[in-house]
């Protein structure tokens, strides 16, 4: 049964992700009855899920044609480097591949998004202590532009949930710019909860597209409400 002005065609849209998500879900080898039924988050290559037992989230992927991870191998790709590089502020992850699909499930993270305001303002925080927070984001960067020198790749901080906080920063003050990619834990710690990555030299229009917007857009939110650089020596 329809709710009242929903049509049938908005019906079926709704459900196709569920669907998917359930099909994923069974032939990873995890129970449905054991994940959260809606979604904590999404992106613009995956679903995120959480476990009932808050150890977990699992990361179901959608929009491979116009996302920028295209399959298994580039997902698993993405990982490597960014467990590699990334070091203690990668967060411990696994892809589950079968011959029909495939899903990450990644430890989950108690805490909160980044926000310019942290930086700018630390010493009145709240939230546990976060002087070392600066450092921390320095270090990340110098991780990243680490990866953009030796592979040519950059891992995006901002997010799409960051977008329009960057935006709508270039008309305030600023300080409402986040990093949705990176979470505070209560001890002030960073964790880089996003793997996705794009590439410096990327080879089609498309990707291209994505790459320049992607890198502008760290590039820019970085440097003019948290204070420091995304920038790399060669690429876009």
């Amino acid at each position: 049964m329809l709710k009242n002005g929903e049509s049938g065609i908005e019906n079926r849209v709704a459900t196709q992700p569920v669907a998917k998500v359930m099909r994923v879900l069974e032939a990873c080898g995890i129970d449905p009855d054991t994940v959260e039924p809606e979604p904590i988050g999404s992106g613009g290559n995956h679903l995120v899920y959480r476990t009932l037992d808050e150890e977990l989230v699992v990361k179901i992927p959608i929009n491979q044609r116009l996302g920028t991870v295209r399959g298994a191998y580039e997902e698993g790709l993405n990982l490597n480097h960014y467990l590699s590089y990334f070091g203690e502020y990668a967060v411990p992850a696994q892809i589950i591949e079968t011959d029909t699909c495939y899903c990450t499930t990644m430890q989950y993270v108690v805490g909160r998004v980044l926000t310019a305001g942290d930086i700018l303002q630390a010493d009145s925080l709240k939230f546990g202590d976060l002087s070392g927070i600066r450092f921390q984001l320095k270090d990340i960067l110098v991780c990243n532009q680490r990866l953009m020198a030796e592979l040519g790749r950059f891992i995006d901080l901002v997010g799409l949930y960051g977008l329009p906080y960057s935006l709508a920063g270039f008309w305030t003050d600023g300080n409402a710019s986040r990093l949705t990619n990176v979470l505070v834990d209560g001890d002030g710690r960073l964790h880089i909860i996003d793997y996705d990555m794009l590439d410096l030299y990327p080879l089609t229009p498309l990707d291209k597209v994505k790459s320049v917007f992607a890198y502008q857009l760290n590039q820019q939110t970085l440097r003019r409400h948290f204070g420091l650089s995304f920038n790399s020596e060669g690429g876009l």
